[in-house]
């Protein structure tokens, strides 16, 4: 097998060449990478859940797996979604809604 520290040469008119190393692929187990902030600058909706006990804590995370606490003026709360488009946060509230879950869009500035 050849060594892993392969010169590298001139590389015909170029004064200098560079190796470049490709990152690391995620595997499936690997969470997601965090958001980059141009990915960020659409989102304007974010879908809050307050909870009241345990059991609805589970149960926010048995439908959205990724929710997460967060505070929300002085209180506790998850966050189960952010979203750029109105019409998508009104779908997902209607769906925690409907589990009995109280669940409201706080608008992001």
């Amino acid at each position: 097998m050849p060594d892993s520290n392969v010169p590298i040469g001139n590389a015909g008119s170029a004064s200098k060449s560079r190796a470049s190393i490709s990152p690391p692929q995620p595997d499936a187990s690997s969470p997601p990478a965090p958001p980059d902030r141009g990915e960020l600058v659409g989102v304007r909706y974010r879908v809050i859940v307050e909870t009241e006990d345990d059991s609805q804590l589970d149960q926010i995370r048995s439908l959205i797996p990724n929710a997460f606490r967060t505070s929300l003026k002085g209180r506790t709360v998850m966050q189960v979604g952010a979203f750029g488009d109105r019409g998508k946060a009104d779908q997902l509230v209607q769906s925690l809604v409907s589990h009995g879950l109280k669940a409201v869009i706080e608008t992001m500035e």
